[in-house]
């Protein structure tokens, strides 16, 4: 059900029952249009009260739904400040029933097995998830993954991450659109980060535009996000990928942007023979991958390539029933490719104030 109410929020969905579906959405787009535009007054005429904690707060959020390539940036910037001297703490909120403090969200464990000198706390209450950051490892900065929408926490600075590929959707709020707030809400932030900035670089210069307007003083910067390597996620061995441009594979990922995830691979010369997507998050069953398994072996597929965020949910799984199929991780990197020197200069502006 979810997944068809994001193909009709995005457009996907053509005919007859779409188009009916799609005008009961844009009625509930308007309701909950109202609801975020009253919710944003009261915190704006402080009739909502925001937290303000005894140290410095960066957020690294998108106002869409779906993947902006937000988890390798917030890892990019907290290795770059944890370099300059500062205690970091990321404070992610997690994702449904892996919000607790016994099992990390797949970005959060993704984030602690890259970032060993960073501490990562999992919750909804990202207040009290600060302040035990503060007590328990004196940090000294606090970084919100996907905090644009954590109003309730006061932010010494607001970075914004916007996929090039598709900005803002059809311009509409959650359900009938991918926007999770009013358009409006962008001159809240100080930085913006275009992502994805080659795969959709017929819509970059639009957004710079619309940036320029709503927020002219605003930095921004372009990143691009490139294959780095693949390695075994059984025993992390790195493998050469231009041994395997010769062989047949397959794809499998429950990200919000898989068409971007494709695309990688593609740039690494492979060329995939079977693709299985999921929702984003999706919890895999036994019975889920044993499907993948099966179909690869008939059409004589020994390799499974998957991304890293869906490892712990992969490994969860009892794979025994592989048979000499092997799954590897595509490990991405991210490049700035235009104002990084900008960026890092007002991130440090910013945290020395």
């Amino acid at each position: 059900m979810r997944e068809y109410l994001y193909s009709l929020a995005t457009d996907k969905k053509k005919g007859i029952l779409a188009a009916i579906l799609k005008t009961l959405l844009f009625l509930l787009s308007l309701l909950y249009g109202l609801i975020i535009r009253i919710i944003l007054f009261c915190y704006k005429s402080k009739i909502l009260k925001t937290t303000r904690l005894d140290t410095k707060v960066v957020s690294i959020g998108n106002i869409t739904l779906g993947g902006t390539g937000k988890t390798p940036l917030v890892e990019l910037v907290a290795e770059f400040l944890s370099g300059a001297g500062y205690k970091v703490a990321i404070l992610t909120r997690g994702y449904k029933k892996e919000a607790t403090a016994d099992k990390k969200s797949d970005e959060a464990t993704m984030l602690a097995a890259k970032l060993p000198k960073v501490h990562i706390l999992v919750g909804r209450n990202r207040i009290e998830n600060a302040k035990q950051a503060i007590k328990d490892y004196n940090t000294d900065l606090i970084l919100l993954d996907d905090g644009f929408q954590h109003w309730r926490l006061h932010r010494d600075l607001d970075i914004v991450a916007i996929d090039a590929i598709n900005p803002f959707g059809n311009r509409n709020m959650i359900p009938r659109g991918i926007l999770r707030e009013p358009l409006s809400s962008l001159k809240r932030a100080e930085m913006f980060v275009i992502t994805k900035s080659d795969f959709g670089k017929d819509n970059v210069g639009a957004i710079e535009s619309f940036i320029s307007f709503i927020k002219p003083k605003a930095v921004v910067a372009q990143t691009i996000h490139n294959p780095v390597f693949l390695y075994r996620i059984d025993n992390n061995q790195v493998l050469n990928s231009s041994l395997m441009r010769d062989k047949n594979i397959c794809l499998l990922a429950s990200i919000g942007d898989p068409a971007s995830f494709e695309a990688m691979i593609v740039k690494m010369g492979l060329t995939p023979e079977l693709k299985f997507y999921f929702t984003d998050h999706y919890q895999y069953k036994e019975r889920d991958l044993a499907r993948v398994v099966a179909t690869c072996k008939a059409r004589e597929i020994n390799t499974i390539i998957t991304t890293e965020k869906d490892i712990p949910r992969l490994k969860s799984l009892k794979l025994d029933f592989l048979n000499g199929l092997t799954i590897l991780a595509l490990r991405i990197g991210i490049k700035f490719t235009k104002n990084e020197e900008a960026f890092f200069e007002r991130l440090l502006s910013v945290c020395h104030r």
